[in-house]
């Protein structure tokens, strides 16, 4: 479940308690924490509700001018179900990105040092050991001190790589602008600023703005993934620091 950061800011203050959304099915239940860039947002409740019956007043309860508008933000098809769902602020430091563990606001550490680069299992600082002995060269599945399974560990390296040449930034623009080309339309660009504006959100709710349905969207992910531009998390995603830093530089050069 998406939820704008001005409307996730508002619940964290208190002042709005309620959502609605047109689904076919259920998406979340009472007790799902959805992580937003203002904090965590809890549901409390969430029923069926009959579209024709709201009201303009029922639209600003949930943050929108009006029902039109409202309405105009509801997504999938017109006799799907709509849902109200009760929401309340669960925690976090409003206006940082979650941590999953390290400083609020800060990137996550995995276990090393917070705001250090992570260790992901190695000594604090040192290089990651993922299984293998500390300081050595990391096994990922096979036996310790073995020979890694080759899938990952470049992967793996990818991600902590930020060190962007320009040929890189130029390779990785060249990849992504012809994804974006031989698709019936633009996907990995966007794709990868909303896994940005919004971590840790499912799968299905993210390929809903783009208007995919999971099974799509999921294997498109893999390949930013495969040029190690983003994470995989529990439950969603994030962008890698590799990731972060050609969008920071695409940014800056527009």
């Amino acid at each position: 479940m998406l939820i704008r950061l001005a409307i996730a800011e508002a619940i964290a203050a208190g002042t709005i308690r309620v959502q609605y959304r047109r689904w076919a099915t259920r998406r979340v239940k009472p007790g799902t924490w959805i992580h937003t860039p203002a904090g965590l947002i809890v549901v409390d409740a969430i029923t069926e509700c009959d579209p024709d019956s709201l009201t303009d007043d029922d639209a600003r309860a949930a943050g929108e001018s009006s029902i039109s508008a409202l309405r105009k933000g509801f997504r999938g098809a017109d006799g799907d179900p709509v849902w109200r769902v009760d929401v309340s602020f669960g925690g976090g430091e409003a206006g940082g990105r979650p941590d999953r563990g390290g400083e609020a606001g800060g990137r996550p550490d995995r276990g090393g040092e917070a705001g250090g680069r992570p260790d992901r299992g190695g000594e604090a600082g040192g290089r990651p050991d993922r299984g293998g002995k500390a300081g050595g060269r990391p096994d990922r599945g096979g036996e310790a001190g073995g020979r890694p399974d080759r899938g990952e560990v470049p992967r793996v390296g990818l991600r902590a790589d930020d060190d962007l040449s320009d040929d890189d930034v130029a390779a990785l623009t060249t990849k992504l602008d012809r994804m974006d080309k031989r698709a019936d339309s633009p996907w990995a660009w966007r794709t990868l600023e909303l896994i940005r504006d919004h971590p840790a959100v499912l799968a299905a709710d993210l390929g809903a703005v783009l208007g995919l349905e999971r099974d799509v969207f999921k294997p498109r992910v893999r390949r930013l993934k495969a040029l190690g531009l983003t994470e995989s998390l529990k439950v969603g995603y994030q962008l890698s620091l590799r990731g972060e830093k050609l969008l920071d530089i695409r940014r800056s050069d527009r």
